[in-house]
């Protein structure tokens, strides 16, 4: 188990998502937002190479003005996912992939990415954000909930499921 305190969660959900639900651990929103704290991304990989382009592209155009870090935690994947994310980092220094390249299933992934965020955190206001690798999640959405994090929320959670979410243009 992790000992997540103070540390905040943002989990996107799939697109055409609208609605969400909120949870304050705090109940007092801060009043001094640093701007130049680390976002973390976690992406649990398997065979994503077809995908990992335009994710990669579409992570890197988000929130231009924030420090990001991506974390990679592939799950045994045989289609050269790795070597693909390589490809579009080739020189930067704000991503790992972690795996040992056998297949433990998506919570594995997960906490093997939780686990290297935890130690390699610089504070209590770094921001994880989960994210499929599939492109399935509504990235426009991820400015509002950062903002809402910044508010003192420790876990933004975006969830169809939710009280007033739901699909929108779907058949």
């Amino acid at each position: 188990s992790f000992h997540w305190e103070n540390k905040k969660i943002i989990e996107l959900p799939t697109e055409n998502f609208f609605g969400g639900w909120i949870e304050d651990n705090n109940s007092v929103a801060k009043s001094n937002v640093f701007k130049n704290d680390m976002i973390y991304f976690l992406v649990p990989v398997y065979n994503e190479n077809s995908n990992l382009e335009l994710l990669i592209k579409n992570l890197k155009g988000l929130l231009p003005d924030r420090e990001k870090f991506y974390v990679f935690s592939d799950d045994g994947s045989s289609d050269g996912s790795v070597e693909y994310i390589k490809k579009f980092f080739p020189s930067e220094e704000n991503f790992i992939v972690l795996g040992d390249g056998s297949n433990h299933g998506p919570g594995y992934a997960f906490n093997k990415g939780f686990e290297w965020i935890l130690e390699h955190s610089r504070n209590t206001n770094d921001i994880t954000v989960t994210i499929e690798a599939d492109n399935t999640s509504d990235l426009n959405i991820l400015p509002n909930m950062i903002t809402i994090s910044e508010m003192g929320f420790n876990l933004v959670l975006a969830s169809v499921y939710a009280q007033g979410g739901g699909f929108d243009k779907t058949s």
